[in-house]
């Protein structure tokens, strides 16, 4: 493949909807986040943080397919000064991996997220995932881990 078609956008979450919704579940098989609990994506949610400007959408494409998609919920951090990024969803298609197209997205939405005035960028990563190192290469340190704790009814 060339990456020469390969373009980035910050896009609006109406033009990547439907296209990620196609990608999501090899996404969600992979990442395994929340398997006791079907994946039910609140779109008047996502558009409401649209619309306040809480919500940054991002595609890669290839000649305008989109191959890989992330979100992030911006917020002015409640420590420090200035406006925090926090990932919502990163994504990239498993047939596009080990051709540093990642990096560049990655490089491209830190990018645009500096520009919007972004101080501080927090990814998070499963355990076991290869993300983990990936973000490590890319000048990302772990400061914590994150836990879960499912509240099933019943």
């Amino acid at each position: 493949m060339d990456t020469t078609t390969i373009t980035f956008t910050q896009e609006p979450l109406v033009s990547v909807w439907d296209e990620a919704m196609a990608l999501a579940p090899a996404h969600w098989m992979e990442s395994a986040l929340l398997l006791n609990h079907p994946q039910q994506m609140n779109r008047a949610l996502y558009d409401a943080l649209e619309a306040n400007g809480s919500l940054r959408c991002f595609a890669a494409r290839d000649d305008g397919r989109l191959i890989g998609y992330a979100s992030y919920l911006l917020s002015p951090s409640l420590h420090a000064a200035g406006i925090q990024a926090s990932q919502d969803t990163v994504y990239l298609d498993p047939s596009v991996r080990g051709r540093k197209i990642g990096s560049e997205f990655l490089q491209w939405i830190e990018a645009d997220l500096m520009a919007a005035g972004v101080t501080a960028i927090y990814q998070h990563a499963a355990d076991q995932s290869p993300m983990a190192g990936y973000l490590r290469h890319h000048g990302y340190r772990e400061t914590h881990r994150l836990f879960v704790k499912e509240m099933v009814n019943g």
